[in-house]
């Protein structure tokens, strides 16, 4: 240690006080250390609790509160240290200039060093923390692969149990259902989807009516991974891909439309706002200034602002009318509540003159394109039409050069019974869009498929759209993967035989439910409407919840309902929906009967 004099004489010997201050110093520095060193072990045997206690009890359950209360507690005590430390340095600088002493340079480095020591004790004890959370991060819960039990299930104690909800203060994830919470899917396979806490639920909606194939078809996914494998993305102005086109090949000739040309998007929506557009195109290119579309009443066609337009869904167009009113719309073919006054004859026709009607009123030379779903879905819950009305409504069309638009996003890739819904009425639409049922709900797809008529119109001028993500490759090899297992496997085949079956079941099942207006359908897509009088067909006012009560107890039963409501006057109706996969058996088809029975029942 080096020092300097800055007096000569003073009544105390300098030497034997600097000696003493050392002394003293060094006592200071070691009880410091050893002080600081023992009030931090009981902490560090804490932290040895705390990891046998992550190891013993899962990432979930890790009490993240108790050592987060823990280490800020440890912060403050070695804080207190700290501040201690630099008192007692202080201090005893203090005593030395009272002697006329001054420690220099060296002396005030070994302090500092000092107080690096404790601050490096409470950075180690933060560091704890961070790497306690880094590894429980690379820890989450993994699905295995394992084949869920085949026996007649829906209980916790049929199935294994999964890996448990992660367990946080609050979801940053904004659910499309805000007023419950919602269990936590783990993993799925054929007809059954299991959560988090290994409950095990029938799928017999098919999500929304989408799952055709199946959960986990193995065939899909495979070849979704040998697409990735070799491919990723590639944008659809610079390439093209094998997927693409040996799909594109493959399905044309399953269309009902000549020479058939497809724009692969992401979904239904997409589908439906290229069709509109493909549709304003077309008539552009032929010289003709034609921007009118028509729908119908209790159509849906999608969430974008054009398809919820053209949609008629009152409840779903209500938060948004101020920004609608562009397109036009008709009445929908719903025997249920036909408004035909010679009912039930001639509906078909009835409808048709209707639209025509509409369309002169609109003027003709005005109206660029019709939308409609063969079998109304969402909105009308598998509303099938009589007979006589999509070979009406097209020659209507046709007379005036009005393109005819089949949105086939829920019937289509054999949900009716057939590939597509307009099958069953042997016509040609001008346009078709696809969705759900494309990929099976493997992955986001979709597609707007034209005549060669349409697409040679177009094609001098060219079509100004596009997104990010049509043309997708991947998209097309899990869509190539499904259309084959339904075709080889005969599954469009198997939806109409399980269809017809599941039917008439249900329809013999409910029938003296007296909540029950009247069961419908085709093919694997089958509605029941709910309404409070039978014979007056009044439905049930908004405020009871009818709908929302039968699928509560169909859930609580381990079965999965779709649903639609506000389909009579936009506010009051209820409607349950079934679509379940392709591939159900007999035993799961009763299933479905025996708990949707019990469901309903639980209303009346």
């Amino acid at each position: 240690m080096s020092i300097r004099s800055n007096v000569g004489h003073t009544k105390h010997d300098p030497l034997r006080l600097l000696e003493e201050a050392r002394h003293a110093d060094i006592e200071n520095r070691i009880a410091d250390t050893i002080t600081t060193f023992a009030g931090s072990m009981p902490f560090v045997y804490l932290h040895i609790v705390w990891f046998t206690l992550w190891f013993a009890l899962g990432v979930e359950e890790y009490p993240y509160g108790l050592l987060t209360m823990m280490v800020s507690l440890e912060a403050i005590f070695l804080s207190t240290f700290v501040m201690i430390s630099q008192n007692r340095a202080d201090a005893k600088r203090q005593v030395v200039a009272d002697h006329q002493w001054e420690f220099v340079q060296t002396e005030e480095q070994q302090n500092e060093q000092l107080l690096d020591l404790s601050n490096q004790i409470l950075s180690l004890t933060k560091a704890i923390h961070s790497m306690t959370a880094s590894v429980a991060a690379a820890r989450r819960p993994r699905v295995r692969r394992t084949r869920p039990p085949t026996s007649k299930a829906g209980t916790r104690e049929e199935a294994p149990r999964g890996p448990r909800r992660r367990v946080t203060a609050v979801s940053h994830v904004f659910h499309r259902v805000l007023t419950r919470e919602l269990p936590t899917a783990v993993r799925a396979e054929g007809v059954w989807i299991q959560d988090a806490e290994g409950r095990r639920y029938l799928d017999a909606a098919g999500g929304a009516v989408v799952v055709n194939v199946g959960h986990g078809d193995r065939s899909v996914i495979e070849a979704m991974t040998r697409h990735l494998e070799r491919l990723q993305y590639v944008h659809g102005t610079a390439f093209t891909t094998e997927a693409l086109e040996s799909y594109a090949d493959d399905l044309a000739p399953l269309l009902p439309m000549d020479d058939a040309r497809i724009y692969p998007v992401s979904g239904g929506s997409e589908a439906l706002e290229t069709a509109i557009k493909l549709a304003r195109s077309y008539h552009a290119a032929r010289g003709e200034d034609r921007s009118v579309v028509f729908g119908r009443w209790n159509g849906y066609h999608g969430n974008t602002l054009a398809t919820l337009d053209v949609g008629g869904k009152r409840a779903l167009r209500r938060p948004y009318d101020a920004w609608l009113g562009r397109f036009e719309h008709v009445d929908a073919a719903y025997e249920y509540r036909c408004a035909n006054p010679a009912h039930p004859h001639a509906c078909g026709r009835y409808l048709a003159d209707r639209l025509e009607a509409a369309i002169v009123e609109a003027g003709p030379e005005r109206v660029a394109a019709f939308v409609a779903e063969p079998v109304a879905g969402a909105t009308l819950a598998a509303a099938v039409p009589p007979d006589d009305y999509w070979p009406a409504v097209v020659e209507v069309c046709r007379r005036h050069g009005v393109l005819v638009i089949a949105d086939e996003v829920m019937t289509g890739f054999g949900r009716t019974g057939a590939w597509f819904g307009v099958d069953r009425w042997d016509v040609r639409p001008d346009i078709v869009t696809a969705g759900k049922g494309s990929t099976g709900g493997y992955v986001p797809f979709g597609f707007a498929a034209c005549s060669g008529e349409v697409f040679e119109a177009v094609r001098p001028t060219g079509f100004v759209h596009g997104f990010t993500w049509s043309h997708n490759g991947l998209g097309a090899a899990a869509a190539h993967a499904v259309l084959r297992r339904l075709r080889d496997d005969s599954l469009v085949d198997a939806a109409r035989t399980q269809g017809e079956r599941l039917l008439k079941e249900l329809g013999s099942a409910l029938s003296e439910i007296p909540v029950v207006g009247d069961v419908r359908g085709a093919g694997l897509m089958i509605g029941v409407e709910l309404v409070a009088e039978r014979d007056a067909k009044r439905p049930f006012p908004r405020s009871e919840e009818a709908t929302e009560r039968v699928l509560a107890a169909a859930r609580d039963r381990g079965l999965l309902l779709y649903s639609s409501t506000g389909h009579v006057d936009g506010t009051d109706g209820d409607l349950i929906i079934l679509g379940p996969p392709f591939i159900i058996g007999d035993d799961e088809v009763g299933l479905v009967v025996e708990r949707t029975e019990a469901a309903v029942a639980s209303i009346a």
